[in-house]
Parts: C-alpha cells; structure tokens; sequence
C-alpha cells in the first residue's frame, strides 16, 4: 500500500513490474492460489525463489511475465519515454566482455566518493568518535 510499483525478480529476470496492489492478481491469473493463513508478500517470495520454490514454477512465471499485459504495459510507457528498441533486457554475462565500462572515469568516482564519506562524517560526528574508540580498543587489546 505504500508503493505504487512493485519489482520482482528471480536470478536477475523479472518476474512482474507493476502495480503493488495487482501483483497477487498476477499471480492468481497464473494459476497459483495463495495458501489460507499466509500473507499474500510471502506468497509471492516464495514463488519467485529459487532457494525454497520449484524451478519450474519460477521459470513459468518468467516466460509469462514476457507475455502479460504488464510488460506490453511497461514496453509502451519506455517506449514513448524515448527507449529504443533494440536495447536488451536479457542478462549478460560480465566474463563475455573484457572490460568494463562506466559513463564516469575513475578519478571521478574516487572524487564523488570521498566527498559523500566527508559529507557523512561531518554530518554524523558521533560515528566517527565510535569508529576512534573501537580502533582505540583494538589497538590496545592487540
């Protein structure tokens, strides 16, 4: 109720994007029926999870998010945000490319970096004093 999307995913595929009040309704329309006393976000995580559902069951829902109206939904609204569409949405294997590449250089991100950390020590001085006396307490137990 306090979302207005909801992502879900299993090993990095989507299994729904859309609204959180209808994403039991997905599911319902899949076939799945949730069971009596359980809350209907437990349901969904464990029908979405590798480690304690079936893998067929996940598999199932991720060829039929390629299919529902949810994602024909999602592939409109990109598409008149200005998305190509040739972009893939599969997952890619980062040992397929040598190198990786990011939109800002090294020095950059060092830089935005160490800023953010300045930031959050002048802003929460009482972390830094913590961190000055465990490695205070450290030092004199070793």
């Amino acid at each position: 109720e306090m979302a207005d999307r909801l992502l879900l995913l299993a090993a990095g595929r989507t299994c729904y994007f859309g609204p959180a009040l209808e994403a039991g309704n997905h599911f319902r329309n899949l076939g799945y029926e949730r069971p009596e006393r359980e809350s209907e976000t437990d349901w969904m995580m464990d029908l979405v999870n590798n480690d304690f559902g079936d893998k067929e069951t996940v598999d199932r829902i991720i060829n039929a998010w390629e299919t529902s109206d949810y994602k024909m939904a999602l592939d409109k609204e990109l598409l008149e945000l200005g998305m190509p569409e040739e972009v893939s949405t599969e997952p890619r294997d980062v040992a397929d490319s040598d190198t990786m590449h990011y939109p800002v250089n090294f020095f950059q991100q060092t830089m935005v970096l160490t800023k953010r950390g300045i930031l959050n020590m002048i802003r929460n001085p009482a972390v830094l004093w913590l961190r000055f006396g465990m490695y205070m307490m450290l030092a004199i137990m070793i």
